[in-house]
């Protein structure tokens, strides 16, 4: 991962993986379908704010990561609740 939101980009990644592992800890858990889909559509959305950020000054560069960091807290907290963790 490269750029300003390179850290951002790493952690949308390693949630991506933890989605996947958390589908297929239970494949046919409707609940289980629905909240991967919704985190990874969640997720999409993230890494197009983190590419978007990559061309604006810097003050809104941190405004914009600020927001994104906030974000991805939550739905890592929601994936660790999922998978026992906390």
């Amino acid at each position: 991962f490269s750029g300003h939101g390179a850290h951002l980009s790493a952690r949308i990644a390693g949630a991506e993986q933890s989605l996947r592992m958390l589908s297929e800890k239970k494949p046919k858990d409707a609940e289980t379908k629905q909240f991967v889909a919704a985190m990874t559509e969640r997720l999409d959305d993230l890494a197009a704010a983190v590419t978007a950020a990559e061309h604006m000054p810097s003050g809104q560069r941190r405004t914009a990561h600020a927001s994104i960091t906030e974000q991805l807290d939550g739905l890592d907290a929601d994936l660790m609740a999922r998978l026992g963790v906390v």
